[in-house]
């Protein structure tokens, strides 16, 4: 397709998207002169990083930013994700895009050469949440991809899986769901790359051969230089922890008492570090952690609570580009950056992206208002409702609603006339009948949802697709699905998206769209 089509939407519309969640654009700006971290530019790492990113068939765009990163020439903006099955969920995609047009409206306006990178967190050890993903098919629906359990041991770290298993099972899925085509286009990562490629290498060739163009960067945190510059850190957090950890719980308290999200639990708070053993990693307790840490100082690994301190102290990112979840667990992180002396990067919100059949935002008349927009993006039910309403002709509802009006004025004036004697008799009675007719309402607009047809979907599928397995599609479906709705042009409509996401991030609005695509075409 030669136009992708990119409607900005109201940041409400998508469920945890806080308006005003976007710094003023002066303040990011102003973050990009003194930012630089001093990683890029340790011989060790950036020759680590150099082997890496050739081994995986960079593009000649991505290896000129890290020589500019290497060289000191350039600072960043960073975003992440864990490795996963097919490319991971889809806003993975949307992140990477988020961080590359912030890249370039930093680099356009501030006449600084400001580079987006990738953080591929293959040091993760939760397997259950990475072995699996969705694709949607339009025969099919949600359709699962899955790894077995027991195919990678328990706390090892999920990039370092390395079986045959994993392409067969991607390779498969696809092509059986969208053909050799889609299969092509979503796996061609893998053509003239090293078949002894493990999980976490494929995540990061993905992402730059997705955004190959737009010179991306990727790290990979399992990178042992890495971890050998945040041992002065590491050590710092040790000596401090039993304060760090009680000022930790408190915000955690704090902010929940205010009613907002603290999504790190109070048991993950006491320690931030690991202790690696080979490709195993396990947690060490408070107490623990002086005497292992003395032990074998080498093998220390941060946690989730501990990494956007070690990357912002190391990578030194003008800023992050985060999803919800990650935006309210980094503000429970201000009493680690304050105590260890590390300064936080700014903050941004990821974009959102809805994919809809083409057609679909005029025929509903979406453009009318956001309020329906809102309605469509809420929930399965809500996508329901509204399409039930749509589908139903003015001369059906209008019908319906007249029925529903004289059955309860009919019941309201027996009650008066009657009185008090059996006004309870008549009320439950009145209810029963009016629950009747709604339900009524909802199954004469299902008859109609299953009969109209629109862009090669059903209409009562539509809010399965919205929402498959009850969550909103960039959360639910792998980012491979990409490929199958827009086989070669994914990267360029990856693309569209980092310009429109640069947009809103310089007009200090959160980056939140409506995209069209025909699924006939998948």
């Amino acid at each position: 397709m030669s136009d992708f089509v990119l409607r900005r939407v109201e940041a409400g519309s998508f469920a945890g998207v806080d308006a005003g969640a976007v710094p003023p654009w002066g303040d990011v700006i102003a973050a990009a002169s003194p930012r630089r971290g001093k990683a890029w530019t340790d011989e060790a790492f950036a020759l680590e990083m150099l082997s890496l990113h050739e081994r995986l068939g960079a593009s000649t765009e991505s290896l000129e930013n890290l020589r500019r990163l290497s060289a000191g020439e350039a600072g960043c903006v960073i975003t992440g994700q864990q490795p996963g099955m097919l490319g991971g969920p889809l806003y993975s995609a949307y992140k990477a895009a988020g961080a590359v047009g912030l890249a370039r409206a930093v680099s356009r306006e501030s006449g600084k050469i400001i580079v987006p990178v990738f953080w591929c967190g293959a040091d993760d050890s939760d397997f259950d949440e990475v072995r699996s993903a969705w694709l949607w098919q339009a025969r099919q629906g949600a359709v699962r991809v899955e790894l077995p359990e027991d195919l990678l041991p328990a706390d090892r770290r999920v990039g370092s899986l390395n079986d045959p298993m994993v392409d067969e099972r991607e390779r498969g899925a696809l092509e059986h769901l969208f053909g050799e085509a889609a299969r092509r286009a979503a796996l061609r990562v893998q053509d003239g790359l090293d078949a002894r490629l493990d999980f976490g290498e494929r995540s990061c060739a993905r992402m730059l051969r997705a955004f190959e163009r737009a010179g991306l960067v990727v790290v990979d945190a399992r990178s042992p230089r890495l971890r050998a510059l945040g041992q002065p850190l590491f050590e710092r957090y040790i000596a401090a922890h039993e304060a760090l950890s009680a000022a930790l719980l408190a915000k955690r308290r704090e902010l929940l008492g205010l009613g907002q999200p603290a999504p790190i639990a109070e048991d993950a708070l006491g320690s931030a570090l690991f202790r690696l053993d080979g490709e195993q990693r396990r947690k060490l307790a408070g107490s623990e952690l002086s005497r292992l840490a003395a032990e074998r100082p080498g093998d220390l690994a941060a946690s989730v609570s501990l990494r956007p301190i070690w990357q912002d102290a190391l990578l030194g990112p003008v800023a992050a580009v985060l999803g919800p979840s990650e935006l309210a667990y980094h503000r429970q992180l201000t009493p680690l950056y304050a105590g260890l002396g590390v300064q936080p990067s700014l903050r941004l919100p990821r974009p959102h992206v809805a994919q809809l059949p083409t057609g679909l935002w005029d025929e509903l008349k979406l453009g009318a208002g956001q309020g329906r927009l809102a309605a469509l993006l809420d929930s399965q039910e809500s996508t329901r409702r509204l399409l039930r309403e749509h589908a139903l002709d003015t001369t059906a509802t209008a019908r319906l609603a007249a029925l529903q009006a004289s059955v309860a004025g009919s019941f309201d004036g027996t009650a008066a006339e009657q009185g008090p004697a059996v006004a309870d008799a008549l009320a439950s009675s009145r209810r029963r009948i009016l629950r009747e007719l709604e339900r009524l309402r909802a199954e004469w607009g299902d008859l109609a949802l299953e009969t109209r047809l629109t862009a090669g979907m059903r209409w009562d599928e539509l809010p399965k697709f919205l929402f498959p397995r009850g969550k909103f599609q960039e959360r639910a479906l792998a980012s491979a699905f990409g490929f199958a709705l827009f086989r070669e042009d994914w990267p360029r409509w990856l693309d569209a998206l980092a310009d429109a996401a640069g947009e809103d991030y310089v007009g200090g609005r959160p980056p939140c769209f409506v995209s069209d695509f025909d699924l006939d075409a998948s």
